[in-house]
């Protein structure tokens, strides 16, 4: 039986920001977000002198407090301090604090830097523009084989360049003997050989391009219940428990799948799922 995939190749850093846009597409449609984040910017951005990056606002205003000095030029501004405890705060009420990232609060730097584009742009920057502090820089692997290469010497050092091309080969050989075969059966003899072999190079380029990194995503109606769920847990609206009575069928199968629905889709969107009582793996 094939495998079930989806229709395009992305890769997996590509699969993770398409699913938190998709994710943070319900975000920002719930009014209720929209009105906080309005909230927060026009109460406690204007106050302040100055908008740098998160990482620079958040070092004035430690998670930790027992790591800072006790003198008062440990103190950091007041304004800063509120609105750096104002955006925690969000991330956390509304779940955004899970994001798992190589940057240090994910969810909080998302927000920050809409305030920052809104600060700069104006009110007419939307809601929806919390969606574009997903996107990451990352390396991209090829599909396909070297079909080309070239070197350039610079005297210490030699670049090599490699054009790789996901090239498709189909070659089909065989015999057709018009005394023995109609031509219309050996027409369709010869189209099933060649729907093999085509076949047969297009598993040889998915197979590379899964080895690569690259998820054919699954763009099934689960997917979007899936991130249904992810939402409604994030939001602290709802439990593991309450999605599993929602769900309808034999209990004990019910209660297996949305558990494991809600472990994949985390996974995958990179969600942590601490204190939502999963099993581990």
């Amino acid at each position: 039986m094939p495998i079930r995939r989806g229709r395009l190749a992305i890769e997996v850093a590509d699969e993770r920001i398409h699913l938190r846009a998709m994710l943070l597409d319900r975000f920002v449609a719930d009014p209720v977000f929209a009105t906080a984040l309005r909230a927060l910017f026009e109460t406690r951005v204007p106050p302040l002198e100055e908008l740098p990056r998160w990482r620079e606002l958040a070092w004035r205003v430690s998670l930790d407090d027992a790591g800072r000095g006790q003198g008062p030029e440990d103190e950091p501004d007041p304004d800063v301090a509120a609105y750096v405890a104002a955006v925690r705060a969000l991330a956390k009420r509304w779940g955004l604090d899970r994001l798992i990232g190589k940057r240090k609060e994910l969810g909080a730097t998302l927000i920050h830097d809409w305030c920052r584009t809104r600060r700069r742009i104006g009110p007419e920057v939307s809601v929806g523009w919390l969606v574009h502090g997903l996107t990451e820089a990352h390396y991209v692997a090829e599909i396909g084989e070297v079909v080309a290469r070239s070197e350039t010497d610079l005297g210490d050092l030699r670049v090599v360049d490699q054009l790789v091309r996901p090239v498709v080969r189909i070659v089909v050989i065989d015999e057709w003997d018009p005394t023995r075969e109609p031509r219309a059966t050996a027409r369709k003899r010869l189209r099933a050989l060649a729907d093999t072999k085509i076949r047969d190079e297009l598993d040889r380029l998915t197979a590379d391009a899964e080895a690569k990194g690259y998820r054919f995503l699954d763009r099934a109606p689960a997917l979007n219940r899936d991130l249904d769920r992810l939402f409604q847990l994030m939001i602290k609206g709802a439990t593991v428990a309450d999605l599993i009575a929602e769900s309808p069928g034999d209990p004990f199968k019910v209660e297996a799948a949305v558990r494991r629905s809600i472990q994949r889709i985390a996974r995958r969107t990179g969600v942590s799922v601490r204190g939502w009582e999963l099993p581990r793996g």
